[in-house]
C-alpha cells in the first residue's frame, strides 16, 4: 500500500508494505558518526555531513541493518559517489563473502546540515546503488532534528520506477516505514557494544572511526 506523507517543503509517498528495520546498535554508530563532525550551536553550514554504508540483508521486502560501516566526511552533503567509494563497498562486500558472512551492503546513510530530503544528488547518488539492487535504500539524518525535536531525525528513502518499470535521474523518492530492532534479538551483541564503549571512554578514543583511519594506533 502507498500512502502520501507531506514534508515541511514537500509531497512524499510512503511504500507501506515494506519496511527497514536497524539494530540499535548500528543507530548509534550512526549518530556518533555523525556527532563526530556536528559542532554545537554552529550555523549548518558549518557542519561537516558524513556518509557510511548500511550492513545487512533483505527478507522479502524487509531491509535488515545490523551494522553500519563509518567512511568519510564530507564539508556539504552534496558529495558525489565516486568510483573510491562504490569501489569500497565492492571490497567490504568480497571480505563479508571471504568471512562466510551473509550480510552484504544494502543501502548507504549520510548526515545533512539542511532537511531531511532526498534532493538531485541523492537520487543521483542512489541510482549507483540501486541499479545494483532495487531494495538498497538511502538514509538521510539531520543532526538538528536529532539533538532539537521529539523525534529521532532520520528517514530512509527508495526511488520509485516509472510505469516501465525503470528508474532514472527524473524517478520520485519515496519513504519507507522503518522500526528500530528490539534489543531482546540480540542483547549479548549490546552488552559487547556498552564494553567497548565505555573502553573508549576511559581510553578517551574516538567511538566511531573512518576508513581512512582503520588502520591508525
Amino acid at each position: 500500500m502507498i500512502i502520501l506523507l507531506r514534508s515541511r517543503k514537500k509531497e512524499y509517498t510512503i511504500i507501506e508494505d515494506e519496511l527497514f528495520r536497524i539494530r540499535l546498535t548500528a543507530l548509534m554508530d550512526i549518530f556518533c558518526h555523525m556527532l563526530r563532525f556536528n559542532k554545537k550551536d554552529a550555523p549548518p553550514n558549518e557542519n561537516e555531513c558524513v556518509y557510511g554504508f548500511l550492513k545487512g540483508k533483505i527478507e522479502g521486502t524487509t531491509r535488515i541493518v545490523t551494522e553500519v560501516e563509518t567512511i568519510l566526511h564530507h564539508p556539504t552533503p552534496d558529495f558525489e559517489f565516486n568510483e573510491q567509494f562504490l569501489q569500497d563497498m565492492a571490497d567490504f562486500n568480497a571480505r563479508y563473502i571471504e568471512e562466510q558472512s551473509l550480510d552484504r551492503i544494502i543501502g548507504w546513510y549520510k548526515s545533512t546540515n539542511a532537511t531531511i530530503e532526498f534532493k538531485a544528488m541523492d537520487v543521483k547518488n542512489h541510482l549507483k546503488f540501486q541499479n545494483l539492487n532495487p531494495q538498497y535504500v538511502g538514509m538521510i539524518i539531520d543532526p538538528q532534528e536529532f539533538l532539537h525535536d521529539n523525534g529521532y531525525g532520520f528517514s530512509v528513502f527508495t526511488l520509485l520506477p516509472d510505469s516501465g518499470g525503470e528508474i532514472n535521474i527524473m524517478s520520485g523518492a519515496a519513504k519507507i516505514p522503518w522500526e528500530i530492532m528490539s534489543i531482546e534479538e540480540y542483547k549479548d551483541s549490546v552488552v559487547s557494544y556498552l564494553k567497548d564503549l565505555v573502553f573508549k571512554t576511559m581510553e578517551r578514543k574516538k567511538f566511531v572511526t573512518e576508513l581512512s583511519e582503520a588502520f591508525e594506533d
